[in-house]
């Protein structure tokens, strides 16, 4: 989605998922409902949010201590320790410029914390109080998170699901469960959650993208409004569109400032150029399944698994970035742009009456048409054959990448 870099922490940052995130829109409720009479047999949800690299969390969150999803409580309190004590965490800056306030890079800010839990009160109006796929009260055992094991997608997952489920704690009549929610994450150099640089044909065939005749001549173009948001957001070696895009997003949806300004019209070009940027490089379907097609592979196998009934999960949480949502919605052909700060991407699973299935597809709650179908509701056998052209196994994907 920009600016490769070789260390894969480095490109996932450089791949817009660098910084504090949900910026300015939230997910609204569904526009439109698949013409089915039965209840659906399953949901697989994805609530995919990402940011890019800079400053969002600063400013307006500097007084609130950061949230630590791996924090534990103190021990029991002994004679000899504070009681009630608050902490917080204090960022070392060593080869950047410090942000205002405590906030590091890459930390969900309170803003973004927001707009999760809206998108997580949009998925219980959709899938509690409209459709009965889950129980008023949470089970877990009915619910399967995954995400990055990165802190702020973790933390986007929580926020979706306390959205969901915040009123269980607050019923005194509410069951207690003792099972916690499991949120499942795997070690950075080995998911498949996003494109990844240790690929060298994924790296080449990006490397290739970048010179897109079209790209290029727009990028020329486009020098003096490079060096003007280059300027004004402090970088001394531009790190793409997109990244730039992201950081302007995060600092105006957390309320911050510019020490300069930049014009409205040049904002909307970063906005132009990082969908421009995204949409060349994820038109390509090498690229596409190169970056996410483990992923697929693993989230249709979810989807089969709870149809058939292997699994008792009905709804399927996973929270990701915008190089998780950018080349989905690319195998989905529904890339019309960047995706906005806490994009959300639902795929419900119908079944009529007569015993067929079909799948529903919903971006930040409005319906989508699939390229070809005549309607939102695209029968599942066609969706799964769709999928399978982009799904690839571990040993598929290590032959693939070979240059």
């Amino acid at each position: 989605m920009q600016q490769e870099a070789e260390k894969e922490e480095t490109e996932k940052d450089a791949e817009g998922a660098a910084t504090g995130e949900g910026a300015q829109h939230t997910a609204q409720g569904a526009t439109a409902a698949p013409p089915a009479t039965e209840p659906p047999t399953a949901a697989a949800g994805g609530a995919g949010v990402a940011a890019g690299e800079g400053g969002a969390g600063a400013g307006a969150d500097a007084f609130h201590p950061p949230w630590h999803p791996n924090a534990r409580p103190p021990p029991p309190v002994q004679h000899h320790m504070p009681s009630g004590a608050l902490y917080r965490q204090q960022y070392i800056f060593t080869d950047q410029h410090p942000l205002p306030g405590d906030c590091y890079r890459g930390q969900l800010t309170m803003a973004g914390m927001v707009q999760m839990l809206e998108v997580g009160h949009m998925l219980r109006r959709l899938y509690v109080e409209r459709i009965p796929l889950l129980p008023r009260d949470l089970s877990p055992r009915l619910l399967y998170v995954r995400s990055s094991d990165s802190s702020r997608t973790v933390q986007s997952a929580q926020c979706v699901l306390e959205g969901m489920y915040h009123h269980t704690r607050e019923r005194p009549d509410a069951p207690l469960h003792a099972a916690a929610i499991t949120i499942h994450t795997m070690d950075r150099y080995l998911e498949h959650m996003y494109g990844r640089s240790d690929c060298p044909a994924l790296r080449q065939l990006k490397a290739e993208a970048r010179k897109h005749k079209q790209y290029t001549a727009y990028d020329e173009s486009m020098a003096p409004v490079r060096e003007r948001v280059a300027h004004q957001l402090g970088y001394s070696k531009w790190p793409g569109w997109v990244v730039a895009h992201n950081t302007l997003e995060c600092i105006r949806g957390n309320g911050l400032r510019l020490s300069g300004s930049l014009s409205p019209e040049d904002e909307a070009s970063v906005r132009e150029a990082a969908s421009l940027e995204g949409a060349i490089k994820f038109a390509n379907e090498r690229i596409v399944r190169l970056s996410l097609g483990r992923f697929t592979r693993v989230m249709m196998q979810h989807m089969d698994a709870s149809l058939s009934g292997a699994s008792p999960a009905r709804f399927f949480l996973y929270s990701g970035h915008d190089n998780t949502l950018s080349p989905l919605l690319g195998m989905l052909g529904l890339l019309k742009g960047h995706p906005p700060m806490a994009s959300n991407l639902i795929l419900e699973v119908w079944e009529a009456q007569d015993g067929r299935q079909y799948v529903h597809v919903m971006f930040n709650g409005e319906s989508q048409t699939l390229p070809g179908a005549d309607d939102p509701v695209c029968p599942l056998d066609v969706f799964r054959e769709r999928m399978r052209r982009f799904s690839l196994s571990d040993e598929q994907y290590r032959v693939e990448c070979a240059v």
